[in-house]
């Protein structure tokens, strides 16, 4: 897993090999930060979004269900920081 400059993606699965943007780092929001790791992470098993994959992210990130809602206004929240420059 490397961190990396990404413009417009927290994470990147590919070829089986772990890639994270650089902004990660930054970042104070610890469940945030690992919630994008086991996301890429149940990549490795399923390389797409199926339902098995939502499955597999579930197993890694038991407070899924729970933090979805504040998940998608963290995202919102966050997209800025993604697209800025510096």
């Amino acid at each position: 897993m490397i961190y990396i400059k990404l413009r417009k993606a927290w994470g990147l699965c590919a070829k089986r090999y772990i890639s994270l943007n650089q902004k990660l780092q930054k970042l104070d929001d610890v469940y945030f930060v690992r919630h994008v790791i086991y996301h890429e992470m149940s990549h490795l098993i399923h390389m797409n979004h199926s339902r098995a994959f939502y499955d597999v992210l579930k197993q890694f990130d038991p407070l899924l269900k729970k933090e979805n809602e504040k998940l998608h206004k963290r995202v919102e929240a966050f997209k800025a920081i993604v697209e800025r420059k510096n």
